[in-house]
């Protein structure tokens, strides 16, 4: 008997221990049962409820800190798992410009810089623009050189001017990284990833200087209840730069981020703060889509499986789907939708031109990378069927997330 209970003693103890040492990046806390959370939702007066932020789920996770040097290993490399062809091309009027604003102040002046013209704008657009056109299938090699010498000037130019660097935190809560300017800072990461070994060693070390305290305050931000578009694409960001830097616990981070968000669904494939954002609900819902595909894709480029991840029956497919319904039948937005300050369109008309083809091309890359993921799926077909620009190969608007699938098609 004095035996199994030592022996019980050491089993507790070793398991106490491990559970100290774990340290969990992510765990669910304040919302208890998803239904829980819904209740909330459905019973919110307004997108920005405090009932509604009471009752959901939080996330925990310690602070990052990223070394702010270059890591002299640093590239971004896959296993041998999936791959996809992700042709890009931009539309043959897009410009890449020569003159782009660079200030040091991001504009954040009290609420919230996402609402009109923004400082970070300008340079969101211009790295997404010039790095799909760099991947354009339809350059030749020296014209494609010219266009990497001139995102690589670019991209030092803002390391000179620490562009963005100043009054980029928003002033709510626990001032989370301002998210327009997360925009150009996630484009600009792409373009460095993507460029980097083009450049000289001293243009490295100085847009990796630049870029690596944004990046890190970006990973560190907080977004109060989540599910949220916001939280996602931070960790999509995370996702990347750990592959680059070799950190992967900002991979695993990403990961159990996806996870999260997946047990957090409605049924339907809704969310329920992204999803009650008044005339931009829809569009909200598919960020928050499109950043768990973006993931999805890398893990399964490393041999991972987090596609055919589910919980309680749902999985990526359901707000693909929800976005595909929408697309047929813009009333879906009134489901959940709220009054909510700064959405753009109304309830009953809502926004829809984040379904549309713009004049750089298609914001929603990631739903292409979903279509080569399941190129024979029934729901593929429909979202083709209703989104034919889907089909196409130009990428360049894709300010969200900088010409990531571009990039990501073409590592080796």
């Amino acid at each position: 008997m004095n035996i199994k209970l030592s022996c019980l003693s050491v089993a507790i103890s070793v398991a106490l221990v491990t559970s100290l040492n774990a340290e969990p990046l992510f765990i669910t806390k304040g919302g208890g049962k998803p239904e829980q959370y819904w209740k909330a939702w459905q019973q919110a007066k307004n997108c920005d409820s405090d009932r509604a932020h009471e009752r959901s789920p939080k996330e925990a996770h310690k602070n990052i800190k990223l070394p702010r040097k270059l890591p002299p290993d640093a590239g971004l490399s896959f296993k041998a798992g999936w791959r996809f062809p992700l042709e890009c091309a931009v539309a043959p009027y897009a410009i890449i410009w020569d003159s782009v604003p660079l200030p040091q102040n991001a504009g954040v002046n009290g609420k919230y810089a996402g609402t009109s013209e923004v400082p970070a704008d300008p340079i969101t657009l211009y790295f997404s623009v010039s790095l799909a056109r760099f991947f354009d299938s339809k350059l030749d090699q020296e014209k494609r050189g010219k266009v990497a010498t001139k995102i690589v000037a670019k991209l030092v130019e803002a390391a000179d001017a620490k562009a963005l660097t100043k009054n980029n935190r928003a002033r709510f809560g626990s001032k989370p990284f301002d998210y327009p300017t997360m925009n150009a800072v996630f484009a600009a990461a792409v373009a460095f990833i993507a460029l980097e070994r083009r450049m000289e060693p001293e243009q490295r070390a100085k847009v990796y200087a630049w870029l690596t305290p944004m990046i890190e305050a970006s990973l560190n931000s907080k977004w109060g209840g989540v599910p949220d578009n916001k939280a996602i694409y931070r960790e999509t960001l995370g996702a990347l730069w750990g592959r680059f830097i070799d950190r992967p616990e900002l991979v695993q981070r990403a990961a159990e981020a996806y996870r999260f968000h997946t047990r957090y669904m409605r049924p339907d494939g809704s969310f329920g703060r992204d999803a009650s954002r008044g005339g931009t609900s829809v569009h909200y819902n598919t960020l928050t889509a499109e950043g768990m595909i973006f993931i999805a894709a890398m893990d399964a480029m490393d041999g991972g499986s987090l596609f055919d991840y589910s919980e309680n029956g749902r999985d990526i497919h359901d707000p693909v789907s929800f976005m595909v319904d929408f697309a047929g039948d813009h009333a879906l937005n009134a489901k959940y939708g709220r009054a909510c300050e700064g959405s753009m369109g109304t309830i009953k008309e809502p926004s829809t031109y984040f379904l549309r083809l713009s004049s750089e091309g298609t914001a929603m890359t990631a739903m292409r990378v979903y279509a080569a993921r399941y190129p024979d799926s029934e729901l593929t077909k429909r979202m083709i069927a209703r989104l034919p620009h889907l089909a196409m190969p130009l990428a360049s608007g894709d300010t969200k997330f900088g010409a990531l699938g571009c990039l990501l098609g073409s590592v080796p």
